[in-house]
Parts: structure tokens; sequence; C-alpha cells
């Protein structure tokens, strides 16, 4: 602005290049489909059974050893529209694996999340870019989970909460991602269209060895049944963490104590899953 002034030196020469580095090859990754997806099971430790995948993606980026992970550059995208071509990339790649598994007995009625920004949340499109790939590959919109962060709905509660109800008018279901680490409180879960409410993986590890966290968890767990959601612990690690979050009353479980994120072609049934006893038939959807 007129009067400021602005020292620059190497260093912040130097990370203004390094960032225009990286939006440039982030958009190069986008555009050359060097993004992948790995998928992570949510199970029913009631059923032995899989409740859905989730969808996560990675960046294979020429001349880095192994795949990038996430946290190195969806927070640099978030900063800008990068983030939905990101998003828009993630959905129209869901569906069409979703068409390959139309036909795989243990995945075709095994639905997918897909996180989505807060940013892309407020787009005026958002609706439609979620909508038309699944539409374009006649994939059934209850085949679709979105997630959005709690944070994403906190600064236009009203708008969020219809592009959501529009997207569950469509089939799709709804979870809330993070519960715990932002500012929605429990009041708000009643202004939401929400299916399925994901408990923060900090939550599961401090409610094994904390009794003031423990009820917290219960609070929350309790919370959601009432209105009829679904609740989801993320970052289960160890049976502890499982039993615990078992017995509060979660009624799926994610982690990598059953599961790390794989490719496709590589996911098996998970680990430390145990069949119901009474049946000696195979859970519908569990994946071989």
């Amino acid at each position: 602005g007129r009067g400021g002034v602005v020292l620059c030196n190497e260093d912040l020469r130097r990370e203004m290049d390094e960032q225009a580095d990286l939006s440039v090859a982030i958009r190069g990754a986008i555009d050359n489909d060097e993004l992948v997806l790995h998928y992570q099971p949510i199970v029913e430790p009631a059923t032995g059974g899989i409740h859905a995948f989730e969808a996560l993606v990675r960046w294979e980026r020429p001349g880095s050893e192994g795949l990038v992970p996430p946290a190195q550059f969806i927070d640099f995208a978030e900063r800008s529209n990068l983030i939905i071509d990101i998003d828009r990339w993630v959905i129209a790649n869901v569906a069409a694996q979703l068409d390959v598994w139309a036909d795989d007995p243990d995945r075709c009625d095994v639905p997918v999340a897909i996180n989505v920004s807060s940013r892309h949340l407020a787009n005026d499109h958002f609706v439609q870019h979620v909508l038309q790939p699944l539409e374009y590959r006649g994939i059934d919109p209850s085949r679709v989970i979105v997630e959005v962060t709690e944070t994403a709905v906190v600064d236009d509660l009203a708008g969020a909460a219809l592009k959501l109800e529009q997207l569950r008018d469509a089939g799709i279901q709804i979870a809330i991602d993070d519960f715990g680490t932002g500012y929605t409180s429990l009041a708000y879960l009643r202004s939401l269209p929400i299916d399925i409410l994901k408990i923060d993986r900090s939550f599961a590890a401090a409610a094994v060895v904390n009794s003031e966290e423990e009820s917290i968890v219960q609070l929350i767990i309790d919370t959601g049944h009432l209105l009829g959601i679904t609740i989801t612990a993320e970052g289960i690690e160890t049976p502890d963490e499982a039993d615990k979050l078992t017995a509060l009353g979660s009624d799926t479980l994610q982690g990598y104590y059953y599961a790390k994120p794989q490719l496709p072609e590589h996911l098996n049934p998970p680990e430390h899953l145990e069949q119901p006893a009474a049946s000696g038939a195979r859970p519908a959807g569990l994946a071989r």
C-alpha cells in the first residue's frame, strides 16, 4: 500500500520462489494424473464387516522418493483454488473406482468417503461439482459419503447446511470429520444434515487413560445416537483403543490398527476384525 515498506531478503525471496514452484508443480500433478488415491476401510466390529472406505489422496511427484503425503501439499493448496481442482480430481476418480467396483460382489455395496475442503464447500458450484461425475459414470449417490470438517461449516452455517442438504436429498451421506477439534458445539448438530460423526483421533487415545476425556467421548456418542447419527472413531491404533471406543458405543472404527490406506488392488481384509460367531456366512461388503 501507499507509504508501506517491505524488506525483501534472500530467505523471503527463496520462500516465494519455492511457493511459486510448488503451485506450478501441483497444477501439473492434477493435469498429468500424478495424484493417486489410497483407500482405508472403516470397519464395523459388531458385524465383522466393512462399513465404508475413505479415499485419501497422495502425490507421485516426479523426482521424489516415494509418495508425497498430503500434509506436504494439501495445506498449501487450500490457500488457493488449487484445492478445488484437487477435490474435483478426487471426486472424478472415486466415481471411476466405484464404476470398477460395481461388478465386484464384495465391494459393490460399500460406500466411499470423499473429503472436501472448506473453500470448495463455499464455492457456488460445489453441489454440481460433486454430482456431475457421479451422473456421468451412472453411480448411485448412496455409494458416496461427503466428509467436511467441522470448521468448514462454522463461517457460514446456513449456506453449508443448504448445500449439504442438497447432496443429501440426492442420496449422498454427509459426515462431519475431525469432530472435537474445532468450534462446532453439539447444539450445531441439529442444524446440519448429518449422517455420520467422526470423532477426532486425539480422543481415542485420551479416552483410554483419562476418565474426563472418556466422559466427553461418551457424551458425543450418546448425543449423536439421540439424533440418529452413526458414530465413527478415527485413529484407532491399539487394541485398548478399539475396545474402549467400542464399549463407549462407537458404531464404526477406523485406523492403522485395522488397516493402512492402500491402493485399490492391494486392499486386504482388515486385521484384528473378528467375524460374527453366530453365522459362518461372509459379512456383506467384506473385502477380499
